[in-house]
């Protein structure tokens, strides 16, 4: 007898045995057809669902933590020398006070960033060990899954990415507050730049050293206004990323409800198949894969 598998003309793939006999010099040929398993919806669903949602995160381009605060340099230098700059006189004050407060916004964003970061290697370890449990009990009994055991496992997921998306918004309500002020902040700036060029073009000859501190002035300015550019890259970054998150709850709900659809109670079970274990895989093989990013960015 010979297992093969064929897909037939209506689209379905089956499975046959091709058994041989020999009676009186004429061969018979019997055939049987059995339909083959598809993979239960449930693990289906999840694992393209799964493997989606971090692969469309591992696409985000996002800065390094410390790439924030690094820039709380250029905040505090600029701000020194445009308080003590006679060429500041008039706005001095309040760019400096600005720029203190954007430095310690800025700091406060590059915080929530590295815990963001962290919280991401986090939540990819999370779904590779809950995911490997999946797997591993469905190796132990591969014609049933209890809906109870699989449903536990992915109200646990659904709990995980939703302490992570709440943190991608605490990091980008951390940012926005940073710009807030920056923009307050602007007004001052203009006008002190324009306060400062009239000052030293008038007092050229009697004091150099005033249009060499506005040119260093100019340059720090010059990196603050650049952060603000990075920062608003960064907010539309984390935006894609909370929309993310915030879909793919609704997805694993989705998937929850559709494991719960598969019985009366949380005692029942479901039939599940070796494709069902190679979706899970596959699934495994994306957040490993991906993992790198979160891990590196932490760092």
């Amino acid at each position: 007898m010979t297992n093969k598998k064929y897909t037939a003309t209506d689209g379905h793939k089956y499975s046959y045995h091709y058994i041989e006999k020999t009676d009186k010099q004429e061969e018979v040929q019997e055939v049987r057809l059995f339909p083959q398993k598809s993979p239960s919806p449930f693990f289906r669903d999840f694992a393209n669902t799964t493997k989606g949602v971090f692969e469309e995160i591992n696409s985000v381009d996002l800065p390094a933590a410390n790439s924030l605060t690094q820039h709380t340099v250029s905040c505090r230098n600029a701000a020194n020398m445009v308080q003590s700059s006679p060429a500041f006189k008039d706005y001095g004050s309040q760019i400096a006070s600005g720029l203190r407060d954007f430095g310690e916004k800025i700091t406060e964003a590059g915080r929530n960033l590295q815990k963001l970061y962290n919280k991401g290697s986090s939540v990819y370890k999370s779904f590779d060990h809950e995911i490997e449990a999946m797997m591993n009990r469905l190796k132990m009994n591969q014609k049933k899954g209890e809906t109870k055991y699989f449903k536990n496992k992915i109200n646990k997921l659904i709990n995980k990415i939703k302490d992570f998306r709440e943190l991608v918004e605490k990091t980008q309500s951390s940012i926005h507050n940073a710009e807030e002020i920056r923009h307050d902040t602007e007004g001052y700036i203009m006008n002190g730049l324009r306060e400062a060029r009239k000052y030293v073009s008038s007092n050229s000859n009697e004091a150099p050293q005033h249009s060499v501190d506005l040119s260093e002035a100019q340059k720090e300015l010059l990196f603050v206004s650049e952060l603000l550019d990075h920062l608003k890259d960064t907010a539309i970054h984390l935006d894609r990323i909370r929309k993310t998150l915030l879909t793919y709850e609704d997805k694993l709900l989705d998937v929850e409800a559709e494991l719960s659809s598969s019985g009366d109670d949380d005692d029942d079970v479901f039939e599940v198949t070796k494709e069902d274990l190679k979706y899970l895989k596959q699934a495994v093989d994306v957040l490993k894969s991906t993992h790198y990013k979160f891990s590196k960015l932490s760092d």
